[in-house]
């Protein structure tokens, strides 16, 4: 299971928050991808029909227990989401952009794995 929001297929879970947060950067993101709206927004329709969205009600009970693995409270729901679906899956992978964000101890010993992805990067020879 992957944590991830990003414009690869490697998504599997992420909030209903944060498709609105897609919304709202929709824009810009058709800008910087130079694509029109309406290609990215098919492009990530297509994205979600994979999608598990995983409402807030389902992990809340598991805030105060993803604050302590935090740094940044900003970044408690990811680390939540990642408890909630460790608690159903064998492994589960954190992707971000920043591990400074997370107590990488404290989501292994839940059975979390933090990766950015550079630490995902094959060499190609």
């Amino acid at each position: 299971m992957v944590i991830y929001l990003t414009d690869i297929l490697g998504i599997k879970a992420f909030t209903p928050e944060k498709t609105l947060q897609i919304d709202e950067h929709l824009e810009e993101l058709a800008k910087r991808k130079k694509i029109s709206v309406e290609e990215l927004w098919a492009t990530i329709r297509v994205l979600l029909l994979n999608l598990d969205i995983i409402g807030k009600e389902a992990y809340n009970s598991l805030m105060e227990k993803a604050g302590e693995c935090v740094e940044d409270l900003a970044d408690a729901n990811f680390a939540a989401l990642a408890l909630y679906l460790a608690e159903k899956h064998e492994k589960v992978i954190l992707l971000t952009w920043n591990k400074n964000d997370y107590n990488e101890d404290c989501l292994k010993a839940y059975g979390v794995i933090l990766y950015t992805p550079s630490d995902l990067r094959v060499p190609v020879k």
